[in-house]
């Protein structure tokens, strides 16, 4: 069985194009390998270990009660063997503060500060324009502070609330 010239040259192409596959493959992979410094694999076992921690907590908190299986504590040694370390890391979880809703009529500025989004100058702004212009009374009234935006107004309004009754806006004449 002889092959034509055309046919040898399509083999060779063939050849060549499986090499050149195989060849960025095995590249592929090598360098790969390379990638993972003790560094980077460390950073990484340490993301795993509270990711495992998280899905703990999780499945703590609602997992047992609801699927009426009894809820089992995973063993200090499984913990140690999973982490790779040689005590437990099981996080405690943390309470996040509850945040009463403060009356932008009324606060100082210290009770404006502890809100999101509100550092010293906004809540300086914020009791200036009070004292200036009157109590706010709705978020509508409080966007006239300067540094106050529709969006900014839309997140605060689960966080504030408002004593006082806005004053009706002045007619041009």
């Amino acid at each position: 069985m002889s092959l034509t010239s055309g046919e040898r040259q399509a083999l060779t192409w063939l050849l060549a194009v499986i090499g050149v596959g195989a060849g960025v493959r095995l590249t592929g992979r090598w360098s790969e390998g390379a990638a993972a410094s003790p560094v980077a694999q460390e950073a990484l076992r340490r993301q795993l270990v509270a990711v495992d921690s998280a899905q703990r907590a999780g499945r703590r908190s609602s997992g047992g009660a609801r699927s009426g299986m009894p809820r089992r504590r995973p063993s200090a040694r499984r913990s140690a063997v999973a982490s790779g370390s040689t005590r437990p890391t099981v996080a405690p979880a943390r309470q996040l503060p509850t945040l009463v809703p403060v009356d932008l009529d009324q606060a100082d500025s210290a009770a404006l500060e502890r809100l999101p989004r509100i550092g010293p100058s906004l809540a300086s702004r914020i009791v200036a324009d009070r004292q200036r212009k009157g109590p706010f009374g709705s978020l509508e009234a409080l966007q006239r502070v300067r540094g106050i935006g529709p969006k900014v107004a839309e997140y605060l309004a689960a966080y504030v609330t408002f004593s006082g009754s806005s004053r009706p806006p002045a007619v041009l004449r």
